[in-house]
């Protein structure tokens, strides 16, 4: 079956803490989603996992995104995706996407500080990451990144591919309205290309992002 799930966007919005230092998330979901043509069963819709536990359901299999609440602390957590059916069955879930959260305070109100979430830290060549910084802190003007294998490139979320297998130091570096600098580091480690490829009913690669 072709069955190609692609999430490309999803944002997180903090209100008020409710309980033991949990706060209530509203999380908003774009994505496209293509249906295998032989598929027996109808599409549902899709879902969301924390930790590998759902927390978030859309009924509308037609629509190309989903707002739901979660209740959650701070912390870093692995998130997952898939598509459900009235078979009661499940598309393969996402790789699994590492995001940490952070409660959102003014931003002159907290230190500058360079925060790094990145789609995965390890894989065969070609090996495409994700990278997105809007969990850095404090009143940022400019975010600059140095992938380790002597590509540039600017802006809070990118994209970059390591096309030759090695242990690169991706650097964050962060600039806020006084000119003051913080730096991030992660370690990504682009392995030969000895596997087979991925089945093609596994869902795909989605991004993260926390709006402030």
């Amino acid at each position: 079956m072709n069955n190609k799930l692609l999430f490309f966007l999803f944002v997180c919005l903090v209100v008020p803490t409710l309980s033991n230092g949990a706060e209530v998330r509203n999380l908003e979901i774009e994505f496209s989603f293509t249906a295998p043509e032989d598929l027996a069963s109808q599409l549902l819709g899709y879902r969301l996992y924390k930790e590998g536990e759902q927390v978030c359901e859309t009924t509308n299999p037609t629509s190309s995104s989903v707002a739901c609440e979660l209740l959650t602390e701070d912390g870093t957590f692995d998130f997952t995706l898939s598509a459900y059916y009235s078979n009661s069955t499940e598309s393969p879930k996402s790789p699994s996407f590492p995001f940490t959260i952070v409660s959102v305070t003014p931003p002159d109100s907290v230190p500058l500080q360079a925060v790094i979430n990145s789609s995965q830290t390890t894989g065969p060549v070609p090996l495409n990451v994700s990278f997105v910084a809007t969990n850095s802190t404090g009143d940022i003007s400019a975010y600059s990144w140095n992938f380790g294998d002597g590509t540039i490139s600017t802006g809070p979320s990118v994209s970059h591919t390591y096309s030759t297998s090695g242990t690169y130091t991706a650097t964050l570096n962060v600039v806020d309205q006084t000119g003051a600098t913080h730096q991030a580091t992660t370690v990504i480690t682009a392995q030969p290309n000895t596997t087979s490829p991925a089945p093609p009913n596994a869902v795909r690669g989605f991004e993260i992002r926390i709006q402030k």
